[in-house]
């Protein structure tokens, strides 16, 4: 039985006062060199049990190294591997009542604890003194939720993770937590933790070059461990955040770790008092930089310049930290005025460093929230060349606040071709020439909305029937095509998911035409290699069909917009599909997508 279904059968019979507060997880490392697997029974959002196919194994970062004896295992849960695991929860389903809290498998009496099967007078009578600590935790919740006083209950609340891949000895000693200076001995050590500690031992012995990483934070250890020439400081660090935090259970902060830990000299504060209050990877990033770097207050979107590695975010980040006006931060490519840098500290969280100078720029010209999340869409969330000139359409917007903001992305693309993108067009047989933009020196001095909505749609209609251009081609770039099948043949529910590079204007006018968009614009900036153009298609049996056009900055492989037929925000499945590829080809996706 599939894990979905099996889990999906085993959920089905917890108590309705459980539904919704319990699950059951199971996770695959299948890129770990030992294929590892974990799973969890989750509480509220907090995992209180771990399996781990690694459960005799012991490292000598605790007490001496080697493997767990039989009589050292006797006291943990009696679940020692994954397959053990589903093989207890796929017999489960075959037991009564009675055979199950009769049984003498702890984890098969715990699951019994959630099972609506399980009425309230037996549970209020069920002697579970004897029983482990998994399954009077199980007990005491299911207790609370439906409202019961048990008739005897001796032990006191129970909190905390049910440790499974440890010995007794090491549980006891993480129980009654030891001294500060010596608990840095005593972290725990999960998969995470022994995938880096193997990772920088391998690197000691030389054993992994520069392009072996096998994820983005991995190749960013191994960049980096070469770069600092193996700095001791780099290492330690990364192993004690492994050890104490969340941060390597995502991407982005796994990265920012990496990142605060090359930038060790620049800390304000020792790391080692820094103590993490959340179970959130996000929250601990937040609280971890303003520790290490910050005597005042920084807002929280600048926590993005560790997890995407800008080197010059990062020193903006540490100005403001230092109390500095980010007027005066190397590097900014705008002049701010004072209430520019006023606006830029009060920008919302999920918006990109530069889309927050534009939100700045915006808000100090009179603009509104709806006009900032509009522009999120279009090149100038990023671009700040010829920032006069774009000012003065940002002023164009604010001064006609009925415009619909759908038109904005149109209208922007429009503006650029028209002003910037030069016309390479086959005047013979074989023969390119360059026109350069059509109007180079395009203002909008006297325009109006109307005025201007006209020449958009004119545009979009010569896009469409334009084929002077048509035969313009350029050579796919080193981003690898993308291709995922979801369902099964015995389900006959299978789908094939294809991420492809357009690379000629008649791919790209075909498309347009298809999701009514005007990405047929994009010729001249993939001829000379400012973007790659990307088409998501969906197959199955009645055949393929277009879902997102998808572009990828070339100077930094970065996903500035995806749209679907016009002009639609990505699906949740299609942001699935695309994170599948990025994770595969190094692609960032933004967060704004």
């Amino acid at each position: 039985m599939r894990w979905s279904k099996l889990k999906q059968n085993i959920e089905s019979k917890f108590a309705p006062s459980l539904k919704g507060r319990v699950e059951l997880r199971l996770t695959a490392y299948r890129k770990a060199p030992d294929k590892e697997c974990k799973a969890s029974i989750v509480i509220d959002g907090e995992s209180i049990l771990n399996i781990s196919n690694f459960v005799y194994w012991r490292e000598s970062y605790y007490d001496g190294g080697g493997e767990l004896g039989p009589d050292e295992a006797t006291d943990t849960i009696n679940v020692f591997s994954i397959d053990r695991f589903m093989a207890v929860l796929r017999d489960y389903l075959n037991l009564s009542m009675d055979e199950i809290v009769g049984s003498r498998d702890c984890l098969v009496k715990a699951i019994g604890m959630l099972d609506g099967r399980l009425g309230k007078r037996r549970l209020r009578t069920l002697d579970v003194q004897g029983e482990t600590e998994l399954v009077r935790r199980l007990w005491q919740l299911r207790c609370a939720a439906e409202g019961i006083t048990p008739a005897s209950e001796a032990a006191t609340p129970l909190s905390g993770r049910i440790k499974t891949d440890a010995h007794s000895k090491r549980f006891k000693q993480e129980q009654a937590p030891p001294p500060d200076e010596v608990r840095a001995s005593l972290l725990v050590l999960d998969n995470q933790t022994r995938r880096i500690r193997t990772l920088l031992h391998n690197l000691q012995l030389g054993q992994v070059a520069l392009d072996e990483g096998e994820t983005a934070v991995s190749r960013a250890i191994i960049e980096t461990y070469h770069q600092t020439a193996g700095d001791t400081t780099f290492c330690q660090t990364l192993l004690f955040l492994s050890s104490r935090s969340a941060l390597f259970d995502d991407s982005g902060c796994g990265r920012a770790a990496v990142e605060i830990a090359r930038d060790h000299p620049s800390w304000r504060r020792d790391i080692s008092r820094w103590q993490p209050r959340s179970k959130n990877s996000d929250k601990q990033l937040a609280t971890l930089l303003r520790h290490l770097y910050a005597d005042y207050e920084v807002p929280a979107f600048m926590d993005q310049a560790w997890k995407k590695a800008n080197r010059q975010h990062q020193q903006w980040y540490k100005h403001i930290g230092a109390g500095k006006n980010i007027r005066t931060a190397e590097g900014i490519p705008v002049v701010l005025t004072k209430n520019m840098a006023h606006h830029f500290l009060r920008a919302p969280s999920h918006y990109e460093i530069e889309a927050a100078i534009r939100w700045a720029q915006i808000h100090a010209l009179g603009g509104d929230q709806s006009l900032c999340d509009a522009l999120l869409d279009t090149r100038l969330a990023t671009d700040f060349n010829d920032d006069v000139f774009w000012q003065s359409v940002l002023r164009f917007f604010i001064r006609n606040p009925m415009l619909d903001t759908i038109w904005i992305n149109p209208i922007v693309d429009y503006i650029w071709s028209e002003k910037y993108e030069d016309r390479i067009v086959f005047t013979a047989r074989g023969v390119a020439e360059n026109l350069g933009p059509a109007q180079a020196n395009f203002t909008m001095q006297g325009r109006t909305v109307h005025a201007l909505l006209r020449q958009v749609r004119n545009w979009h209609e010569r896009l469409g029937r334009d084929n002077v251009s048509a035969t313009i081609q350029w050579k796919k770039s080193a981003v690898p095509d993308f291709e995922f099948v979801e369902g099964s043949r015995e389900s006959q529910n299978m789908r094939v998911f294809r991420v492809r590079e357009l690379l000629s204007a008649k791919e790209l006018s075909a498309e347009g035409k298809f999701l009514h968009h005007c990405v047929a614009s994009y010729a001249g900036s993939c001829h000379r290699g400012l973007c790659t153009i990307w088409t998501l298609t969906v197959s199955d049996h009645e055949g393929e069909e277009k879902q997102l056009t998808i572009e990828v900055r070339t100077a930094d492989l970065r996903i500035r917009q995806a749209r679907g037929k016009y002009n639609r925000r990505p699906t949740p499945k299609e942001r699935e599909i695309m994170q599948r590829w990025c994770d595969q080809s190094g692609v960032i996706m933004e967060s704004y997508i």
